[in-house]
């Protein structure tokens, strides 16, 4: 059987049963994943090409498993979202664990002595608080994303990631394939459902 004749509905029948489907379907999908990686990789330094390859096989096999046909979406639309989904987060990722020890150090270049007491007397201060605030307040922060992430949809949590790490309007629209508008319209609704959190 030539699987490069059957369609995207016909290989995802198959898929489960047959490996040469499942082959068949990774191989028409390698073009748009090295397309959206190359796309994401030009915009983002430190990353690595081929990790991001491997995301994207991931977004897709995600694709794969959870495309739902009664469901009014096309599964070549379905799999683009779950690609540059899978990719995007690695991207946000990366740059969390790049940026956590920057976030957290002091800075050994620091202009004069004056400067480096600040930056210690910072340090101290921190310390100097009770632990039990400390936990507190992270814990308290991190339960109240973890709910906002719940009442969030799929694009207003990429464009949430996004824009925490820096991304600016344009880049995201330019990375989702949205306008700058969309972009916009779904900061004001995060902003909106986090206000009704508190």
């Amino acid at each position: 059987m030539n699987y490069k004749e059957l369609n995207d509905y016909e290989l995802l029948n198959m898929v489960y049963e047959n490996e040469a489907a499942s082959d068949a379907l990774y191989k028409k999908y390698e073009p748009l994943i090295n397309k959206i990686a190359k796309k994401m990789y030009q915009k983002n330094n430190g990353i690595e090409f081929n990790d991001l390859i491997q995301e994207g096989n991931i977004g897709l096999s995600h694709a794969i498993k959870y495309y739902d046909q009664n469901k009014n979406i096309l599964f070549f639309t379905y799999a683009k979202l779950c690609i540059e989904k899978a990719m995007l987060s690695y991207i946000v990722g990366t740059k969390r664990q790049k940026h956590k020890i920057l976030n957290e150090s002091i800075s050994i270049e620091a202009i004069d002595e004056k400067e480096a007491l600040n930056s210690l007397d910072k340090v101290v201060k921190d310390f100097s608080l009770d632990p039990s605030k400390i936990v507190a307040s992270k814990e308290d922060k991190t339960q109240k994303y973890s709910m906002l992430k719940d009442k969030l949809t799929d694009l207003e949590l990429m464009v949430l990631d996004m824009r925490y790490y820096g991304f600016e309007y344009k880049e995201i629209a330019k990375l989702l394939g949205k306008d700058v508008k969309a972009i916009d319209n779904a900061v004001q609704r995060i902003k909106y459902k986090a206000k009704k959190l508190k």
